[in-house]
């Protein structure tokens, strides 16, 4: 199917829905022209009428049937190229609400979820799917996530912003006691590690016993 007139302006903006349920990853197999055969994300353009949320989540209902709600932004993706257009893809992390996949028979012919080392041993599967998948199926990913804000005129806006994570031992923990740092690293002894997390603030104090 080729691409729309509306959106062969130079100048478009896609998103993709990464949904995760049960540890694994929707995809669907690419029927329409552009990556025919290829395994990846449910996404595309985003109407002038629709903000990017709402794009995401319809992309994914119509592609795979899946109803989800978005989470935070994963990734953003732009690329020129001065014989094509300039492109931004937006992925985002969604959170599955319901439905079974369903491909929609016309731009996609599958639609499954999928494990990472499912999604790896896949044929046709595009770089930065690949690389989308290995993020959204990490356990605790580096997002953006979204806030409420009011613009000067009084109109609400969604700002997707980074929020703080405590990297501690490679892994984020809202409250980590002594038998845990001790279960992760047998090398230390007599020492407490206490994680204090109050609103935006992060505090961590290590006291030696």
């Amino acid at each position: 199917m080729a691409v729309p007139e509306r959106y062969n302006s130079k100048y478009n903006l896609g998103v993709g829905g990464a949904v995760v349920h049960e540890g694994k990853l929707l995809m669907v197999k690419r029927a329409s022209r552009r990556g025919r055969g290829n395994w990846q994300i449910p996404g595309g353009f985003v109407e002038f009428d629709e903000t990017i949320e709402t794009a995401v989540t319809r992309e994914v209902q119509e592609e795979a049937g899946i109803e989800s709600k978005v989470r935070a932004v994963l990734g953003i993706r732009n690329r020129y190229d001065t014989n094509s257009d300039n492109s931004t893809y937006i992925v985002f992390l969604l959170d599955y609400v319901s439905g079974e996949p369903k491909a929609d028979a016309t731009e996609t012919s599958e639609a499954r979820f999928f494990t990472l080392e499912e999604i790896k041993a896949l044929e046709q599967v595009p770089a930065i799917n690949l690389r989308v998948a290995e993020q959204a199926l990490n356990q605790n990913p580096d997002t953006l996530k979204p806030e409420q804000v009011t613009g000067p005129n009084g109109n609400l806006y969604t700002l997707f912003i980074a929020s703080v994570i405590c990297h501690l031992c490679s892994l984020c923990f809202s409250v980590l006691d002594w038998k845990a740092v001790k279960n992760m690293r047998p090398a230390v002894t007599a020492k407490e590690v206490i994680v204090l997390l109050r609103y935006s603030e992060l505090t961590v104090r290590s006291i030696s016993g």
